[in-house]
């Protein structure tokens, strides 16, 4: 799960707050730039099951570790990434 100290604090207070003002439990989303899963997280936990979720990475590299966030988080999501062309 997330660390306390990492989401209570300040990271992607931003995009929280945006989450928690536009989004509703029934929209799909898409998550591009998702970086480490933080929001994709905080977003899968706000949409029903009968949502979809995906988190678009760019960087292949990081792809584990969304995957390894989104387990720990009991999170259900797709992460694809993006082809460099």
């Amino acid at each position: 799960a997330f660390s306390e100290p990492l989401y209570f604090a300040h990271y992607e207070s931003d995009e929280r707050r945006a989450i928690d003002s536009y989004l509703t439990p029934e929209m799909d989303v898409i998550d591009l730039g998702a970086c480490l899963g933080f929001t994709s997280c905080y977003t899968s936990r706000r949409l029903s099951d009968s949502s979809t979720l995906i988190a678009v990475e760019a960087n292949p590299q990081v792809i584990p570790i969304i995957e390894n966030v989104r387990e720990q988080n009991n999170s259900k999501y797709n992460t694809p990434h993006m082809l460099q062309i």
